[in-house]
């Protein structure tokens, strides 16, 4: 038991984005820049940002000067301990391009549609940069999207019939995406430069705490004596460390190096245990408060509190992953998958001791408090990481203890500046995007194609929305895809008489989806390979699992009441119909309920599903008579069928 004892103490930190092994002068400045990143984004939450521009171009300097110095060009480059020359000219033109902006902020906004050669030359420098550090920090997808859609606003009297626009040339293009505020220093990089970034660090300082290793044991607690005990731990973990990751690969390489090989060694299917973590962590980016960064997003286009973003996702949250909790627990029933072993699961009282459960819980009351009570939520983080802190440090039991941890939190910050890049750069190259969309016009232009396309019904609509949200999302993030697949899409849903939240809610969790649906699907490459499975049996096993996931966002369509819009009895009534409908799913989905189910009732159960799950009176009457029939045929007309055998439990 030493090798699980070991796995149930240890939290990877899993970072994707930082691979040179600097040394000498180098490596101490890159740290400071790097430390001096996130103080910068609590400095400015807690005192007040600076202009739009002005903030956001210091934010994008430090990204990427911070990605030129620590991402190498290729992975060949990979660990390499020096800064090759044209990395440093790179480094050098990000601390021009943001300081330039800075200083020139008055002179922009004074003259908004003016550029001089300049500014002209500094813009495709800083357009160059963009594309760089989106390919070295997210891949290629990004990058090449955001040249097509530069060559779309660039070419556009070139395009066929109603895609045909007048064209943008190199400086009208520099005017509209450096030289304001709606391209890459629009609203996109101004969330990222405040909020996201706070929370960002709000989840390093949990996590620096000993936060992410609670929820484990949490989970370990909580599921460890369960049928299935350790598909459930994912589960749970997985929604713990969600609310504050927001990111399915990090979810991924966090808990899968721990319940994968758990799940294993108690009979899982590599493949099956692989699928669940995937599945489990993506669910994490629909689970309020964070959901990975889209809930700010939300809120900022809609203009709604981010309290209400938050608030009308958490019905259908908790039924994505109660559907994938009963997804386990009945294959678990029918091919006799045990429980984890008790002397890896944690004592309670070791859980709630002071030394670890005042740094995890009391920050958390105190976002909450302060995040209800009105204030900013980056204003509610820096509250809530300076309570982490003085806790954390408080509860050392000696001078020796607290000088290490403040050796700790300096390595912490540093590492904090790390996971910064990625959204950083990822979010000017989205915000660049939105801003060519708005130019151009072809989000209107897209919009009208989907109205025609369904013929002005809603169910054709939201099929090819979910169909062109799945596309976008393959490889890319689940904030670039949401932002993506709402601006080309969200406007044909609403003009069909959808509610804007339901819209964008909708968008968002096909954006995140995503991240399991074959062929690209970077959460299930992360599961598979820590789990040796075969990606595509597993991309198979995990949309099972995530069928709700696939589901509810129709239904809170047609029934608003699973987002709380209505009377407090009707909201009441649909979610006491929906969980039943989501048991049904899981049932449908795996092959078995209270037995194996036969072929037609497993049909039944899916029927009863969606019945059940869409609110009204006659869909419910209907879905409780299919699983009615269920049931009575498994207690009753099954024959001698018996259910799976009680496992033996590893030793």
């Amino acid at each position: 038991m030493a090798e699980e004892n070991s796995l149930s103490k240890q939290i990877i930190d899993y970072e994707e984005t930082p691979t040179r092994n600097l040394t000498g002068g180098v490596s101490l400045l890159v740290a400071l820049v790097s430390i001096a990143f996130p103080l910068f984004q609590i400095y400015t939450a807690a005192f007040g940002t600076f202009p739009n521009i002005q903030q956001r171009a210091i934010h994008v300097g430090f990204a990427f000067f911070l990605c030129f110095a620590l991402i190498p060009f290729g992975k060949k480059a990979k660990g390499q301990n020096k800064i090759p020359l044209w990395d440093m000219l790179c480094m050098g033109l990000s601390i021009w391009v943001a300081v330039y902006m800075f200083i020139h902020y008055g002179w922009i906004m004074d003259h908004p549609a003016e550029s001089r050669n300049m500014d002209i030359l500094l813009g495709i420098i800083t357009i160059l940069l963009l594309l760089e550090t989106g390919r070295r920090a997210v891949g290629i997808a990004f990058p090449v999207l955001t040249l097509l859609f530069l060559g779309y606003a660039w070419l556009g009297p070139y395009f066929p019939g109603m895609w045909a626009h007048r064209g943008m040339g190199v400086e009208e293009l520099v005017q509209e995406l450096f030289l304001s505020d709606r391209g890459i220093w629009g609203m996109i990089t101004g969330i990222s430069a405040t909020v996201v970034s706070m929370f960002i660090i709000f989840g390093a300082m949990l996590s620096f705490t000993g936060g992410g290793q609670t929820f484990i044991d949490i989970a370990l607690r909580v599921a460890g004596r369960l049928k299935g005990g350790a598909g459930k731990i994912s589960v749970v973990s997985s929604s713990l460390f969600g609310m504050i990751s927001g990111s399915a690969v990090a979810n991924v390489g966090v808990d899968g190096t721990i319940t994968i090989p758990m799940m294993k060694k108690l009979g899982y299917r590599k493949e099956l245990a692989s699928a669940i973590e995937a599945a489990a962590s993506t669910g994490g980016q629909i689970m309020p408060p964070v959901m990975g960064a889209g809930a700010f997003i939300m809120a900022e286009i809609l203009g709604m509190p981010y309290i209400k973003i938050c608030a009308a996702a958490a019905v259908p949250a908790v039924l994505y992953y109660l559907a994938l909790w009963y997804a386990i627990q009945f294959e678990a029933e029918k091919v006799g998958v045990g429980k984890v072993s008790s002397d890896i699961i944690p004592r309670f009282r070791e859980i709630m001791a002071l030394k670890r459960s005042l740094p995890l819980g009391i920050p958390v009351v105190v976002l909450l408090y302060f995040m209800v009570a009105g204030y900013t939520p980056e204003l509610s983080c820096v509250w809530s990481v300076l309570a982490a802190g003085i806790l954390y440090f408080v509860t050392r039991s000696s001078w020796t203890e607290a000088r290490d941890a403040g050796r700790k939190l300096v390595k912490s910050l540093e590492s904090t500046g790390h996971s910064l890049i990625m959204i950083a750069c990822l979010c000017t190259a989205a915000s660049a995007i939105v801003g060519i969309v708005n130019a151009t016009g072809i989000g209107i232009k897209f919009s009208e194609v989907v109205l025609s396309f369904s013929g002005g019904s809603t169910l054709p609509a939201l099929l090819i929305t979910m169909f062109v949200a799945l596309i976008l999302g393959m490889g890319v993030p689940t904030t670039a895809a949401y932002l993506l697949a709402v601006s080309v899409c969200g406007t044909a849903l609403i003009k069909l008489g959808i509610g804007p939240l339901q819209a964008h809610l909708f968008v968002f969790y096909f954006a995140i989806i995503s991240s399991i649906t074959p062929p690209v699907a970077p959460g299930i490459y992360v599961a598979s390979a820590i789990g040796k499975a075969n990606v595509w049996i597993a991309g198979y096993d995990a949309v099972r699992l995530a069928l709700a996931g696939f589901i509810v966002p129709f239904m809170f369509v047609y029934g608003p009441e699973l987002l709380l819009i209505g009377d407090s009895l009707s909201i009441i009534w649909a979610c006491i119909t929906a969980v039943i409908g989501t048991i049904c799913l899981a049932g449908g989905a795996m092959g078995y309920f209270w037995k194996k189910t036969r072929w037609w009732e497993r049909i039944l159960l899916i029927a009863a599903a969606l019945l059940l799950i869409k609110p009204g009176l006659k869909t419910d009457v209907a879905g409780f008579v299919c699983l009615g029939a269920v049931f009575v045929s498994q207690k009753y007309f099954s024959g001698a069928e018996k259910r799976a055998g009680s496992p033996v439990l590893p030793k």
